[in-house]
């Protein structure tokens, strides 16, 4: 495994109609290097009838909204 302590934490997810957009932190030590990972990434998903239909994740909050038009 690369990352073995890789964890995910889930910031406020805001609803804009069928758009979710949500950061993500993630966070963890590389298995033979160590060397840390610590980093948020802007996660937009898209929902019809309470499924995942469009999913994609950005750099920054800025690319996330533009690209998703909001």
């Amino acid at each position: 495994m690369a990352i073995p302590d890789f964890t995910v934490e889930v910031g406020e997810v805001r609803a804009f109609g069928d758009l979710t957009v949500a950061p993500l932190h993630l966070r963890g030590h590389g298995a033979g290097s160590d060397v840390p990972l610590d980093a948020t990434v802007w996660f937009v998903g898209r929902w019809r009838r309470g499924k995942s239909v469009w999913w994609r994740t950005f750099d920054t909050r800025a690319e996330a909204f533009e690209t998703s038009g909001l």
